[in-house]
């Protein structure tokens, strides 16, 4: 059966004697749509008389197809850009832009070091001040914070209260150089505390510490919340073995497992710990405490 819009456009061009341009519409055939576009001209003779008219289809179906698809992933790459740049280095937003498929938003099983930092003294110091000062105390420690966590391409999980979340590994990953990386931005973040001329935990705040462990090993990533809300996070016992080390870390202290320190190899002076009982675990973990880089 023609399209109505064919037959209107074809009576049109008669009537009027000019050219109808780029009408678009859709024909049933029996085993695919065709999606079309149609020019319409009227043909006439040497005394402009009526002899005829030119009806030319371009077939758009497949254009249309790929625009389609080019718009998924523009789709997908905006979906990833507004999901991590907040979180994440320019140079890995760019990198999973370019490669959307490597995110599985559904839930993916990764080999990852996760690290949490938490301030020590800062009970006591937020008894004693205003909530403005507080709040003004925490962003500027969690400013360099994030930021040596980013340029060391780490990926911001969540802060909770004064603490950090992060993770290496996630979306991307590279296992032996995650481990060295986390590795690397705790020292930065403690050497950074630990300097005369820092910028944060200054004045009434000069005495805060901040205590870090860290643990690498399996876990599940992936968008977690509600249909309101959803947060790419991370999940597992390696979460909880971090966040269990970040606690019996002391002040100016890097804390990791036996699994970090077999990634991390011999770049770093370790002193290794009495090992510390985890929920979940039967036997004691080996943990060692982290001195430096050597080199």
């Amino acid at each position: 059966m023609v399209d109505r819009n064919i037959v209107k456009a074809v009576l049109r061009s008669k009537n009027t004697g000019d050219e109808q341009l780029g009408i678009e519409g859709l024909i049933a055939a029996p085993d695919r749509e065709l999606d079309f576009a149609l020019n319409i001209s009227p043909l006439r003779g040497k005394r402009g008389a009526h002899e005829g008219t030119t009806l030319l289809f371009t077939d758009q179906t497949a254009e249309r197809e790929l625009k389609g698809q080019v718009d998924v992933v523009k789709e997908e790459r905006r979906m990833v850009k507004d999901m991590f740049a907040r979180y994440l280095s320019q140079d890995l937003v760019e990198t999973l832009m370019e490669h959307p498929n490597s995110v599985r938003l559904g839930g993916d099983k990764k080999l990852a070091t996760v690290f949490f930092a938490d301030i020590r003294g800062y009970t006591s110091f937020s008894e004693g001040n205003e909530p403005e000062h507080i709040i003004e105390v925490l962003n500027a420690y969690f400013s360099e914070a994030v930021e040596r966590i980013i340029s060391n391409s780490g990926f911001i999980d969540k802060f909770i209260g004064d603490a950090i979340m992060a993770v290496w590994g996630v979306p991307l990953q590279s296992e032996e150089q995650d481990a060295i990386n986390a590795v690397t931005c705790a020292l930065e973040i403690q050497a950074k505390i630990s300097a005369p001329d820092r910028k944060f935990f200054i004045g009434d705040a000069a005495k805060l510490q901040v205590g870090i462990g860290l643990h690498t090993g399996p876990l599940v990533a992936g968008n977690l919340g509600s249909t309101q809300r959803m947060d790419y996070s991370v999940i597992g016992d390696s979460v909880n073995i971090a966040a269990r080390l970040e606690s019996i870390a002391g002040g100016g202290e890097v804390i990791v497992t036996q699994h970090t320190r077999d990634m991390i190899g011999e770049r770093f002076r370790v002193d290794e710990l009495e090992p510390v009982l985890v929920k979940g675990k039967v036997e004691p973990i080996p943990i060692f405490r982290v001195v430096e880089m050597v080199g």
